[in-house]
């Protein structure tokens, strides 16, 4: 089994689509709000947005955009679950609007299909740092 590299080293990759009829707002939300909150809210070291240019070559993936999140130098366990928790409530408010209970840290656009999206925290495995290319 392969070690993972030390706290900080790792991940958050995002894939998602927008609501029906709703890429533009969706993209404009995500790139002007969203990705902002997450740095300066969570302490992500950097975080971006991109579009799939895949489609022509593999036309059935299910996802149209991807969204980068980069720990780096912070407490990745801290940063995981204050994620997490946060995640949970804004889902939580999703399926029961009317509970009370305190309003989600991390607000979201009704332009995204939050039900279809799908992330994934990875970690650095040990040999496995990111290269740089020599000039």
């Amino acid at each position: 089994m392969m070690r993972r590299v030390g706290a900080g080293k790792a991940c958050l990759r995002l894939f998602t689509n927008a609501a029906a009829g709703r890429d533009q707002e969706c993209a404009d939300w995500y790139v002007e709000e969203h990705v902002r909150h997450m740095v300066d809210r969570f302490g992500f070291k950097s975080g971006q947005h991109f579009q799939f240019d895949m489609q022509q070559y593999f036309p059935d993936f299910p996802f149209k955009y991807l969204t980068l999140y980069d720990v780096d130098g912070v407490d990745f366990e801290r940063l995981y679950n204050e994620h997490a928790k946060s995640m949970k409530a804004h889902v939580a408010s999703l399926d029961d609007p009317d509970a009370d209970r305190p309003k989600a840290e991390m607000p979201i656009s009704e332009a995204l299909d939050l039900q279809g999206a799908r992330s994934f925290w990875l970690t650095a495995l040990h040999g496995a740092e990111r290269k740089k290319a020599h000039n």
